[in-house]
């Protein structure tokens, strides 16, 4: 794999190292403007870099995103005013790949035009799961009109604000793993903020059944990977993010494709 930077990518990098050096880390003093800073960012030309141009980002490879968010990593504001931030940056990437269009309108664009954030729900209190995603206590069984789902999920980065919540659960005996994407107003659902540092406790705890209905009309619309295994799914989030392999299994594999088939 060639690793050198082209021309054009130097350059590029360069023009985002400028930005944040001379418009993001001075606003690390003050109450930032997040809308104000990535309006600079649309003008720079360095706006979501790793989104696709039809979402009106720049359609980076992987060694390219690494050049970038490298340079955007310098401030914490950096990622945030070029909208490729954890976990929203993850989502997108993951709705891009397995989203039905209905999904993709509701939810991605508007993520990706900075008007809503996202979060990501696999942590879950022992003897759940932590890092170990294949000790999944949450269960979601087909109801009628969508899926009802319930557990506890925590340290789920973003979730105060968050309009969805990519979420992991069991979906049957051989504890095969479904993501859902889960509306934060869904009745049921109910997020609690019990940290003041950047990692936040989302609960999802009912004593009663959370019901989260489908997304959209058609009845699998709220899955966004299913079946045997979600982990080629969940990779290709952390690819997009961490720019790294996880060694995750692959065997009996359905996506999001197969599920709205």
């Amino acid at each position: 794999m060639d690793f050198e930077l082209s021309p054009e990518l130097i350059e590029l990098r360069d023009r985002v190292a400028a930005f944040v050096r001379d418009e993001v880390v001075p606003a690390e003093s003050g109450t930032p403007d997040l809308d104000a800073l990535r309006q600079k960012a649309r003008k720079a030309g360095i706006y979501g870099p790793q989104l696709s141009r039809e979402y009106g980002g720049l359609g980076l490879g992987t060694v390219a995103m690494c050049a970038v968010f490298e340079q955007a990593g310098r401030s914490f504001l950096g990622p945030l005013a070029l909208n490729c931030a954890a976990p929203d940056e993850g989502n997108m990437h993951l709705l891009s790949l397995y989203a039905t269009d209905a999904q993709r309108e509701q939810y991605l664009r508007p993520l990706v035009e900075g008007k809503i954030r996202s979060c990501f729900a696999m942590s879950e209190p022992a003897p759940g799961a932590g890092s170990d995603p294949t000790m999944m206590q949450t269960r979601a069984a087909r109801v009628d009109g969508g899926w009802e789902i319930n557990g506890h999920k925590w340290f789920a980065t973003g979730a105060a604000g968050a309009a969805f919540a990519i979420t992991m659960a069991v979906t049957d005996a051989q504890k095969a793993v479904t993501m859902f994407l889960v509306p934060t107003d869904a009745p049921g659902f109910r997020s609690t903020t019990k940290s003041a540092f950047p990692i936040q406790r989302s609960s999802a705890r009912s004593a009663t059944a959370s019901r989260w209905p489908r997304c959209a009309s058609r009845p699998r619309d709220s899955r966004t990977a299913c079946g045997g295994s979600v982990w080629r799914s969940a990779r290709s989030r952390s690819l997009s993010r961490e720019q790294k392999f996880a060694r995750l299994s692959e065997k009996n594999l359905r996506i999001i494709r197969q599920c709205n088939g």
